[in-house]
């Protein structure tokens, strides 16, 4: 009678080395799809500034910037008689961010002027509140807020409550840690500063075509 040979199982290092080459070979397939759609993007956009930002920084296509917004300009009501934005900020951000709100709020405060004129539309004040990372809203007044909300598409959003005629009711702005904490060169003070004043900006009722 002939001898029948057992299949061998195979053995954990076996096992492992499979386990690694499939990784190795998904993050190269991965990597080099990317590489291929950059190229084509820039091919038939003619955007060497995105080719330009991805080669100085190839995270950047891994962390998002700040995800599309409205596009459409909201109001708050005017108090009677006087031209301009009046408006309460409340301070609901820790240490980390206050910094740069106390910045940019009087950067939108302080207004403009041109070769004839001082324009400025803005009239703000401040009242510093509890710390909230669930920003609660607040009737007639925009507030600030930031805390860890996850890997989210945004590392700053605004969002309004209007009536029926886009007339602001509320509005809160949300700061995002957890990108803050990505170890990537887009991380930096900079970035803080850029999404502080996006996000105020929204908050007057901006979209993103008058910014």
């Amino acid at each position: 009678m002939a001898a029948r040979s057992q299949p061998k199982e195979p053995s954990c290092c076996s096992i492992l080395c499979g386990c690694i080459n499939s990784i190795i070979c998904w993050v190269f397939t991965l990597a080099l799809s990317i590489a291929v759609a950059v190229v084509l993007y820039v091919l038939l956009t003619g955007d060497q500034q995105t080719l330009d930002t991805i080669m100085n920084d190839p995270t950047s296509v891994l962390v998002p910037s700040d995800m599309p917004g409205r596009n459409d300009t909201l109001l708050w009501r005017e108090p009677s008689g006087q031209g301009g934005l009046q408006l309460e900020v409340l301070n609901a951000l820790d240490d980390t961010w206050t910094p740069f709100f106390e910045e940019y709020i009087q950067k939108w405060d302080a207004g403009f002027q041109n070769e004839t004129h001082t324009i400025d539309p803005l009239s703000l004040t401040v009242q510093s509140v509890e710390v909230d990372s669930q920003c609660e809203p607040v009737d007639g007044k925009l507030k600030a807020c930031n805390g860890d909300y996850g890997k989210t598409d945004w590392r700053g959003i605004n969002i309004a409550l209007a009536d029926q005629n886009n007339y602001i009711l509320n509005s809160i702005s949300k700061y995002n840690d957890y990108w803050m904490t990505v170890s990537d060169m887009q991380n930096d003070d900079n970035q803080m500063k850029y999404t502080m004043c996006h996000e105020l900006g929204h908050g007057w009722g901006l979209a993103h075509t008058d910014e």
